[in-house]
């Protein structure tokens, strides 16, 4: 939208709806599109609290669909027993421990030995790994 002044805000709100419907018909997900559309909201509402803007040029924004597209669940036992099966076996310890625990892709892969705790039969997980940054401890089934 090339927004670099305050006041390119002015009348936005058409230019903004139909750049968010041109990402809805490119394949967006709602969600995705709603929180863009939250972030853009928000800072104009700031801009108007602090006297930046007369109005929140974005008032009256129509909301998208945000339901998701798709409902992910954990894997049943069975499911889970039959994955296990045709898993190679050098990426068998890999699967065990992304279901036992369900940490994710990046914090998998960024795992050292050293992370393991076996006093506590648990993973440490170091804050530069973790989605919130801070450090945590990951047990582990028994």
């Amino acid at each position: 939208m090339d927004l670099k002044i305050l006041g390119d805000l002015d009348g936005i709100l058409p230019k903004v709806e139909a750049a968010l419907r041109e990402l809805h018909t490119k394949g967006q997900a709602g969600k995705t599109i709603m929180n863009l559309a939250e972030a853009l909201t928000s800072f104009c509402l700031w801009c108007e609290r602090r006297g930046y803007l007369d109005n929140n040029p974005l008032k009256g924004l129509e909301r998208f669909d945000s339901t998701p597209r798709k409902i992910y669940r954990a894997l049943t036992r069975e499911e889970l027993r039959k994955l296990m099966a045709v898993v190679p076996q050098d990426r068998k310890l890999l699967y065990a421990v992304a279901s036992a625990t369900g940490l994710r892709r990046g914090e998998l892969h960024a795992l050292r030995v050293s992370d393991l705790n076996l006093d506590l039969r648990a993973l440490n997980l170091r804050a530069e790994i973790t989605k919130n940054r801070k450090p945590g401890l990951q047990p582990l089934p028994l």
